[in-house]
Parts: structure tokens; sequence; C-alpha cells
């Protein structure tokens, strides 16, 4: 036979199942609270994030990186101006990833034995 106060410490075990759902419709996954709402994108919920697809680099946008870094060094924003506007060659690149592939060009070019050109700058970084 169970006390009254170890009755009442079940029933709250038992209501804070998480198999249980709150009246709203949501539910719990991690960290993040997902809800059934028919119109999603309005009120505070949280939205799913999809990935970016990663798109290759081809060798006109690596040559107007290169380009780009010998007349504005590390001004990704004066590089992403004169070459990323509409109907240019780096027009679909962010400034971040203008400056990630100046970095991993220029390990590349160090593993490989091959000559740095104006991806030298990166070494100080």
């Amino acid at each position: 036979m169970q006390t009254s106060s170890e009755e009442s410490s079940t029933e709250q075990n038992s209501s804070n199942s998480s198999t249980e759902q709150p009246e709203d419709g949501s539910r719990k996954r991690g960290k993040k609270r997902v809800t059934n709402n028919p119109n999603p994108g309005r009120g505070n919920e949280f939205k799913r994030i999809s990935k970016r697809v990663k798109v290759k680099w081809n060798e006109r946008e690596l040559h107007a990186l290169e380009e780009g870094i010998r007349q504005y060094g590390k001004s990704w924003t004066n590089i992403k101006k004169k070459y990323g506007s509409e109907g240019q060659v780096l027009e679909r690149r962010t400034q971040t990833q203008l400056k990630d592939k100046a970095r991993s060009e220029f390990v590349r070019r160090l593993r490989d034995g091959v000559e740095l050109g104006d991806f030298e700058i990166m070494d100080s970084i």
C-alpha cells in the first residue's frame, strides 16, 4: 500500500513520461521543438534548415578568385563586388566561400608541391 506522498510522486513521474505529447500537438526531439503547424514559417516555431547543395568550383571561378586576390588581397568584399555581381563568374559564391576556397587551394598547392601563385597571401592567416 502506498502513502499519499508516494502516490503523488508516482503520478508526477507518469505525467513526465517521454511518450506523452503536449496538447498543442507538438513533440520534442532532442533540444529542438518541432510543431505540427499547418502554416510553417509563421509564429515562433523552429524552422528546419536544409543543407546547401555543394557545387564544385570550375576553372573560370578559380581563375577569377586568383585574379581578385591579386588585385584586392584578402578583401573578400571587394572581390565579391568586382567578380560576383549578377551575371559574373562568382555570382553564386559568398564571401565566406571565397575565403574558404582560397585557404583550401593554398593548402592543396602546398601539399602537391604546385606553385602557390597569388594564393601565397593565405600563408599569413
